[in-house]
């Protein structure tokens, strides 16, 4: 009787240190691939470029994956958003650059950034290029964009 018994506890502690291995494994998996906040909603933006300049921007990030950007330096931009693994949005926009009159297009801003959206704030990081009408690249620069939700 006390070898059943024996055989029981020493069954139910390896169960229970299993059980809590699962646990602590689907915990840590949990933490590491924490999911991004939904950006849905329009969000003001102060833009700072490593060229130098500095500007604004209204980035409206839509259910379906779209995005429309409005600056005050630049002609509106299209693009798409997406979730990335590590809590952060990533995002792709299409902006046509326009001459200093914004009636000639001469070329076109491809972005690409990487956000962090907490507590209704917004930062990202990315770089720009710039296209001729030909398609040639013609420059690269950083982009950062701090910025607050003005509409959910």
């Amino acid at each position: 009787m006390s070898i059943v018994i024996e055989t029981f506890r020493h069954g139910a502690r390896r169960g229970a240190a299993i059980a809590l291995a699962v646990v602590a494994t689907l915990s840590l998996a949990t933490a590491c691939s924490e999911e991004a906040p939904s950006p849905v909603g329009a969000w003001q933006t102060k833009v700072q470029t490593s060229l130098p300049s500095s500007g604004e921007a209204k980035i409206t990030f839509n259910a379906d994956g779209t995005l429309v950007q409005d600056g005050t330096d630049t002609l509106p931009g299209t693009g798409f958003w997406q979730k990335s693994t590590d809590g952060k949005i990533t995002f792709q926009v299409v902006i046509p650059l326009a001459d200093a009159t914004k009636e000639n297009i001469i070329g076109t801003i491809r972005g690409e950034q990487t956000a962090t959206l907490k507590d209704g704030t917004y930062t990202s990081k990315g770089i720009s290029t710039l296209y001729d009408l030909k398609g040639n690249k013609t420059k690269s620069f950083e982009v950062n964009l701090n910025g607050t939700l003005i509409k959910s």
